[in-house]
């Protein structure tokens, strides 16, 4: 297993301080934003998101990591503060029409000196309810949430 400590930071000089290939560094200062429109309508029943997420501020209001919008329907995720923008620090998807599906981790993220390996998996053709939305931290799926939605199935 290996740790931040000793992997991908660098707690000497703070956050990470080497480029590493095709990768994104955000400063929030900046509102930064990446943005794509496809060309054509792709699959939006069964799809995956990942990446290495490393928190350089605890904000105390929501940040967004992903999030897209289509005709009724709209889905976003990233670490939110659901309480009176309390520093919950907590991992929430909202998904479908209006956000109608939600999920809201009661594990909190709060190490600014961790990297995170998040997966967000949907597949609403999957037979068991449980398994539409799937969250993965650091290779292990979250099981624990304080809001966990039912997806219609397909």
């Amino acid at each position: 297993m290996f740790s931040s400590d000793s992997w991908l930071s660098n707690p000497a000089s703070g956050f990470y301080s080497q480029t590493i290939d095709q990768s994104l560094r955000f400063e929030d200062g900046d509102s930064p934003s990446l943005d794509r429109t496809p060309s054509s309508a792709s699959n939006q029943q069964t799809w995956t998101w990942s990446a290495w997420i490393k928190r350089g501020n605890l904000l105390g209001n929501r940040q967004n990591l992903f999030g897209g919008r289509n005709t009724g329907s709209s889905n976003v995720f990233g670490f939110f503060n659901p309480v009176n923008n309390a520093a919950a620090d907590t991992f929430g998807a909202y998904l479908g029409a209006n956000g109608d599906s939600r999920f809201q981790t009661t594990r909190v993220f709060r190490d600014s000196s961790a990297w995170y390996n998040l997966v967000v998996v949907l597949d609403t053709t999957n037979s068991t309810a449980a398994d539409r939305f799937r969250l993965y931290v650091n290779g292990v799926r979250e099981t624990v949430f304080t809001r966990f939605d039912t997806i219609t199935q397909n």
